[in-house]
Parts: structure tokens; C-alpha cells; sequence
């Protein structure tokens, strides 16, 4: 959001730092006689490639984003991890295979997907990862609308 009457804008960099994965971009215009007393635009930067979490006994599931409206994860499969198939009523999820190769199954379809794949499981619809190859596979993994719950 640009105020073009206010061009002497300041920019901020902010540093909230776990490794090198995440960085804040912030735009801040100084409080002036616009109807708004300040605005605010906020970006937030994550290095996928370090974001990545592998366990030898389960499926990591990995935060990169959430707010109120999705969820962003990296899945992160050993060889033989699985996400167990299952169905969410009325949030749609998109996997994007970023390493190795994962079997992804939506509805009553199976299909085996390589990096830079992606792959659309629409609310309602079971669905499901899986690496059944012998190298370590990552998906990233949008769900939105993000589930209201309470």
C-alpha cells in the first residue's frame, strides 16, 4: 500500500533469525495528515532449502507460514514415510514436490511425482504422501482455507 503523496517513505530491515531462514521486510511510512495515521506492509522471507526437518521414525511436517486464512508446511519423507490418507470437508491442500520423488494420491488416483510437480487435492477429496522410493523425498504443502477451530 503506497501512499504516492508521502515519497519519503523509510524502509526497515529487521532480522528474525533462526539459522538463516527467515528474514522481515518492512515498508513504514512516518505518521503524516493521510487518513491513515500509519501503514504497515510486512514481507516475510523463508529459504525453503533450510527449512527442511527429516526424523527417522515419522513424516515431519515443518512450519514455514500460517495465518489465519492457510497453513504453508514442508513435508519432509524418509524412504517408506507416509501421510496417512485422509480428507479434510472444506479445505482444499496443493503439494509441490521439491526433492526426490513421492507418490501422491487424491480421490481414487495414485501418482507418482517429480521435483517440481505439483498436484491439487479439492476439499472433501481423501489424499495423501508417500515415499516409496530409496531417497529422501520434500514436498511443499499449502492448505487453505486454514480449519477454524473451537
Amino acid at each position: 500500500i503506497v501512499c504516492p503523496a508521502h515519497a519519503d517513505a523509510k524502509l526497515e530491515y529487521t532480522a528474525q533469525r533462526a539459522g538463516d531462514a527467515e528474514r522481515s521486510l518492512q515498508r513504514v511510512w512516518p505518521r503524516n495528515e493521510c487518513a491513515r495515521e500509519q501503514v504497515k506492509v510486512s514481507m516475510q522471507v523463508v529459504d525453503i532449502a533450510t527449512a527442511r526437518r527429516y526424523a527417522p521414525d515419522k513424516m515431519v511436517k515443518h512450519p514455514v507460514f500460517e495465518t489465519e486464512h492457510l497453513f504453508c508446511d514442508v513435508y519432509c519423507l524418509e524412504p517408506g514415510q507416509e501421510q496417512a490418507v485422509h480428507a479434510h470437508a472444506g479445505s482444499d491442500k496443493i503439494y509441490i514436490l521439491l526433492e526426490g520423488r513421492a507418490v501422491v494420491t487424491v480421490g481414487d488416483e495414485e501418482r507418482e511425482l517429480r521435483p517440481m510437480e505439483a498436484v491439487l487435492a479439492p476439499a472433501g477429496l481423501p489424499h495423501g504422501i508417500a515415499n516409496r522410493s530409496k531417497e529422501r523425498a520434500a514436498a511443499l504443502v499449502f492448505f487453505a482455507p486454514k480449519p477454524q477451530h473451537g
